[in-house]
């Protein structure tokens, strides 16, 4: 086995931080998915503001700003008001080439 460098692991921040710059740009994640109208690599974000049937997902660290999610594009049916959930999702384009959330997945709600 390989000795850690002096400090711990790297971190995989820096990496998902990348990834996800990449698909935001129409890049290619680390499964070969991204750009176009397909799904960047997944990542973890909270529910900023919700107003059914639509709300804001933000993601510090990962991108700057909010990313529209609708309900349409989560993976299961959740009703009510969903501000403060964290979700796990993919990136995807609506109809006009807008980035927005998809796959999208509630790991808890606040």
């Amino acid at each position: 086995t390989a000795a850690l460098p002096a400090g711990g692991p790297p971190a995989a921040a820096p990496r998902r931080r990348a990834e996800a710059a990449a698909a935001m740009k129409g890049g290619r994640g680390p499964h070969g998915k991204g750009g176009g109208r397909g799904e960047g690599p997944l990542m973890k974000g909270m529910i900023r503001s919700w107003k059914e049937p639509w709300g804001f997902i933000v993601c510090p660290g990962v991108f700057e700003g909010d990313l529209f999610a609708h309900r349409d594009h989560f993976l299961e049916n959740y009703t009510g008001d969903l501000t403060g959930a964290a979700v796990e999702f993919g990136l995807g384009e609506d109809g006009k080439g807008r980035r927005t959330a998809r796959s999208i997945r509630v790991l808890g709600a606040s």
